[in-house]
């Protein structure tokens, strides 16, 4: 089984899969507490005890950024501690390698991918070479700059 950690979004889950299927998943931030530092240990507790997962792990995957610092260092510290804790192998995945596989070569300089994370922290990743990515925090200030979007025709994000 594989534990996966998407700690980009604005509804960060743990996603448990077994033979390339999702098996279950749990968001860790909940109505009473929108904290993943407050919830992020009591969810995994509920999750492994829920699906039995305890001894079954055998890879863990984690999502790193771009994002909000603050989910990301909590998420990839989590992950790690589990890592090194039940000896299981530990893999990051930056989201712009996630999603640019799902571009076609011929579409790559015409896509923007966007981020939308926790605190109200959206991104964009704008082409600058195969499978490289010029990545902003989109402030006011960037969408002030001259920046031909007209040029791009197609985008991912990870959020409606």
């Amino acid at each position: 089984m594989i534990l996966f950690l998407d700690t980009i979004s604005p509804f960060p889950k743990f996603v448990l899969f077994h033979n390339n299927n999702i098996i279950q998943s749990i968001h860790i931030l909940d109505k009473s507490n929108m904290k993943i530092s407050d919830n992020i240990v009591l969810k995994y507790l509920i999750f492994e005890r829920e699906n039995n997962f305890q001894d079954k792990l055998r890879k863990l995957f984690v999502l790193t950024g771009p994002g909000s610092y603050t989910a990301l260092r909590l998420g990839i510290s989590f992950m790690y501690g589990l890592s090194i804790s039940k000896k299981i192998p530990f893999f990051g995945i930056p989201y712009t390698s996630l999603f640019s596989n799902l571009i076609k070569e011929n579409d790559f300089s015409k896509t923007l991918l966007f981020v939308c994370s926790s605190n109200d922290q959206n991104f964009v990743c704008i082409p600058i070479k195969k499978k490289k990515y010029l990545i902003r925090k989109i402030t006011k200030e960037f969408l002030c700059k001259n920046i031909d979007f007209n040029k791009y025709t197609k985008c991912i994000a990870n959020n409606k």
